[in-house]
């Protein structure tokens, strides 16, 4: 029952902290491109690689890989935000943010991810 309080917790710390991110995103880059959650969501996949290789130097999951992984990234991050924007760039007939907004967002975050694993390993 612990885990899922942990899990809880980050969540929500996760997900306020990414509403506000992309809110605040949204002031300095172009209004058409979803610039917010592609950020949140390069720099979740950057943690998420780090903080994955981090834990799993441990035998079991601690109190706080639950807390950071599970809650922290799986709320600070958002696939069906990222499917929406998609959508409505489609819908104004944005096809080249779209496609800009689909490639980085994927090969950005994959790139993150991995980079944020490697850096954890050599810690």
């Amino acid at each position: 029952m612990k885990t899922f309080f942990y899990i809880f917790i980050g969540g929500g710390i996760g997900s306020v902290l990414r509403f506000v991110l992309s809110k605040y995103m949204i002031q300095f880059w172009h209004k058409d491109f979803p610039t917010g959650t592609l950020i949140v969501n390069l720099i979740g996949c950057f943690l998420i690689g780090v903080l994955f290789t981090y834990f799993t130097k441990y035998p079991t999951p601690t109190i706080f890989s639950w807390l950071l992984i599970a809650g922290f990234c799986g709320g600070f991050t958002t696939f069906s935000t990222f499917s929406l924007e998609s959508i409505v760039l489609l819908e104004k007939n944005q096809y080249s943010i779209f496609a800009i907004y689909i490639l980085s967002s994927l090969l950005g975050g994959i790139s993150l991810s991995f980079l944020g694993a490697k850096i954890a390993s050599y810690l």
